[in-house]
């Protein structure tokens, strides 16, 4: 839908233009034989040309995690051209500079998940990742020095982190585990960034363009409501249907679904709830017996929900 994005606010050094990129293709995990293979065929979307330019003001934060730090977006109107995108209600997911990494790999995960079932329905709509390596005058980058930066961790935590390497996915390089003999490289393997690493001195600004969505599941006010445990049940198993496993599920990844949010053709209402925080999802496909697969991956992931991880993590919130 866009190919280019421009940045403004007052918390910027000046206005910041980005360029679609590439998403992070992944391995596959079959969880029935427990192997990964190579998928030359699980492609990342190519980046549209020309096809669109957005102008953003960076509002307020709204949240953040290890990976990124979440800000509400408004679309600056362009008076030569007036579309729909005026309309969308947006936010921009700032990947922390050596988790840009990650945050391609969330984007091709939404990729995989098509509109007409589960993007836009169960998950926030994604509109793609955009990157732009910051030249030597736009640093320091306020966004990433500032108290926004360091909220969301215990004290201590950031100056502990390594600003040369992003978090492990599920699919990188471990020698422990067997993979799928004579399988070709995959898309992932032939993916720009299958080698990257962040460079402190040259740091690379990427966002993930989204729907914004509400405020997270709170224990204390939601949980206790039976209509909403249904809705999330119901949420994790349209995410079942897409052979994915949600590795993360906690309630500060669970958010009140987007206005935009249309009618779930599975189960045939609006979700109130929306899943988030992609990333470390572990991704399979169908082959030989796909509804005993389908079975192991439901039971896997309604497991994830309301287990001891979840409500611990929902008592640090």
């Amino acid at each position: 839908m866009f190919s280019t994005l421009t940045l403004r606010g007052t918390n910027l050094p000046g206005p910041i233009t980005l360029s679609r990129r590439e998403s992070f293709p992944a391995r596959q995990y079959d969880f029935k034989r427990s192997k990964y293979a190579n998928r030359p065929d699980w492609l990342a979307v190519r980046p549209p040309r020309n096809s669109g330019h957005l102008s953003l003001e960076l509002g307020e934060r709204i949240g953040g995690g290890r990976s990124a730090v979440v800000y509400s977006v408004k679309v600056v109107p362009d008076a030569s051209r007036i579309d729909e995108s005026c309309d969308l209600d947006l936010c921009i997911k700032v990947a922390r500079p050596n988790r840009c990494r990650s945050l391609a790999r969330e984007a091709w995960i939404l990729e995989q998940l098509p509109e007409d079932m589960i993007q836009g329905m169960s998950t926030p709509r994604c509109y793609g990742i955009f990157a732009v390596d910051l030249s030597s005058g736009q640093l320091p980058f306020p966004l990433w020095s500032g108290d926004d930066y360091f909220m969301d961790a215990s004290p201590g935590h950031w100056e502990k982190d390594d600003p040369t390497q992003d978090d492990p996915l599920y699919d990188d390089d471990r020698p422990d585990e067997a993979r799928c003999p004579g399988s070709p490289p995959g898309a992932r393997e032939l993916s720009p960034w299958v080698n990257w690493r962040p460079d402190p001195d040259a740091p690379l600004l990427s966002v993930l363009l989204m729907a914004r969505g509400g405020r997270t599941f709170s224990m204390a006010e939601d949980d206790w409501d039976r209509s909403n445990h249904k809705d999330i049940e119901d949420i994790l198993d349209d995410l079942s249907t897409m052979y994915m496993l949600h590795v993360d599920l906690r309630p500060s990844n669970v958010i009140r679904a987007p206005s935009d949010t249309q009618e779930c053709s599975m189960h045939k209402y609006v979700h109130k709830w929306n899943v988030i925080d992609l990333a470390s999802s572990t991704v399979d496909g169908p082959n030989d017996n796909d509804d005993a697969k389908l079975a192991l991956i439901c039971k896997l992931q309604q497991s994830k929900w309301r287990n001891r991880y979840w409500y611990a993590m929902g008592r640090r919130a």
